[in-house]
């Protein structure tokens, strides 16, 4: 990445998704004998019964940027796959991290973790709190610029919007099931798609960043079946916009991070989902599988440039959310989590080979640098009002104008002061028109003539001057 503390230019790379595999330890503690992990490149080997002929692929490998194995730490998987897109987006980069794979198989324990008080809190950490931490200090270090954060909780079910840090709804504990907001979705001239009436919160430090993250994991809807006791039942994206400039500048760095939990997919004959569990089912599923929609026509796009090839993004929200993280301006990195139990290879296949998938789809990386034409048209006023006093100070317009007003007296007595206190051998008096100047002379002049005899304490302020 550029050095962040120089001025932006933005330039364009491209770059592929980054696909990392994380394998979730076995319940039973028993060690998988059917597959070989390296480093990135997993090979699994199924048995062939002998009770009839059976042409399936017996032998599979998939290649990963990373592969995490079961004893892994929280710390490793944070700073291979995630920390990455962290420092991007601090330079200016749009950035996106998302957990895939069937439900149980450790998602969001990757994105939250396992903060119990019986536990370690710094070891069972997620990326999103180390990602809060490490941003946080990084804003620290990074002295020459100015910084403004910001944070959404986006929470998706049954296919629509709902926000996780709605004052109402922190009040009173409600899950999506009961909640009555109204989220909509748009899409701009630029066909960017945007949640309105989703609420935006500065985080001005750690503590306020964290209590916003608890806070809304806290009310996000989740379930017990038979596959997890604690399922999600709901997608949730965890949004920051990052704002950096020079001080006075009118040239603005604003990049965005979205990490995203996705609800796992499942077996309605594995889960044993009846009621209105087997209906949330059935819309993650359907939302899951319009993802997997998308990801097989990005492909197509990329082995057929030539051809119109059509991207479902509008079909569900989930995808509408993330039409910003595939094919487009973002640094993005995907955790695909499975299971190596006998009982769930078929659904771990499944995580792999839409893994292979997402990991063929190109991004563009560009710095997002804007103008804050509000901050660019406050500037040009206050250069044309100096330039107006200068001009009249030529011209001999001065005493035109009339006396100073009591607000103006007194911004002159300011300015002696901080002429006077300053001892820097450079310090500047810059009144403005004529009447200032004859004011600020005024007041040096009382100034030197207030002053006390020889050996005492200090110099009075000048006449007028606050206090």
């Amino acid at each position: 990445m550029a050095d962040p503390e120089e001025e932006d230019v933005p330039q364009a790379l491209s770059q592929k998704i980054k696909v990392y595999l994380r394998v979730r330890p076995s319940f039973d503690g028993k060690t998988c004998n059917f597959a070989d992990i390296s480093d990135n490149e997993l090979n699994i080997h199924l048995p062939q019964t002998q009770e009839y002929i059976n042409n399936s692929k017996c032998h599979h490998r998939f290649r990963f940027d990373r592969i995490f194995d079961p004893p892994t730490k929280q710390k490793t998987v944070f700073e291979r796959a995630a920390k990455p897109c962290i420092m991007s987006f601090l330079d200016g980069f749009n950035a996106t991290i998302f957990a895939y794979g069937q439900t149980g198989s450790g998602k969001t324990y990757t994105i939250m973790g396992a903060m119990e008080e019986d536990q370690d809190l710094e070891a069972g950490m997620g990326i999103i709190p180390r990602s809060l931490t490490t941003i946080f200090a990084e804003l620290a270090r990074r002295k020459t610029q100015e910084y403004r954060l910001h944070i959404s909780f986006l929470e998706l079910y049954k296919n629509r919007a709902y926000d996780l840090l709605c004052p109402e709804r922190i009040r009173t504990g409600q899950d999506a099931e009961h909640s009555e907001q109204n989220i909509v979705l748009r899409e701009d001239s630029e066909h960017n798609f945007h949640f309105v009436g989703l609420t935006v919160h500065e985080a001005k430090n750690i503590r306020e960043a964290y209590d916003y993250l608890f806070q809304g994991e806290a009310v996000r809807t989740s379930d017990s079946t038979a596959m997890n006791i604690n399922s999600s039942r709901s997608h949730s994206i965890f949004m920051l916009t990052l704002e950096a400039r020079q001080s006075g500048s009118d040239i603005v760095r604003r990049s965005r991070l979205n990490i995203v939990d996705l609800a796992g997919s499942e077996r309605v004959s594995k889960s044993q989902a009846t009621g209105n569990i087997l209906r949330q089912a059935q819309m993650i599923n359907g939302s899951l599988l319009v993802l997997e929609k998308v990801i097989i026509a990005l492909d197509q796009q990329r082995k057929h440039p030539r051809q119109a090839v059509h991207v479902p993004y509008r079909e569900s929200l989930i995808t509408c959310a993330l039409r910003g993280s595939l094919g487009s301006n973002c640094n993005t990195a995907m955790i695909a989590n499975i299971s190596f139990e006998q009982a769930q290879l078929n659904e771990s296949l499944g995580t792999c080979r839409f893994a292979q998938r997402v990991g063929q789809i190109d991004n563009r990386l560009e710095r997002n640098v804007v103008i804050d034409y509000p901050a660019l048209v406050a500037r040009l006023r206050r250069e044309i009002r100096e330039l107006k006093e200068e001009i009249a100070i030529l011209r001999g317009d001065a005493d035109e104008r009339g006396a100073l007003s009591e607000e103006e007296k007194g911004r002159c007595a300011q300015l002696v002061r901080q002429y006077l206190e300053d001892s820097s051998p450079d310090a500047e008096l810059v009144p403005g028109d004529m009447a200032k100047i004859r004011e600020c002379f005024r007041l040096l002049k009382d100034h030197y003539h207030s002053r006390p005899p020889r050996g005492s304490d200090s110099d009075s302020a000048p006449s007028g001057a606050p206090a």
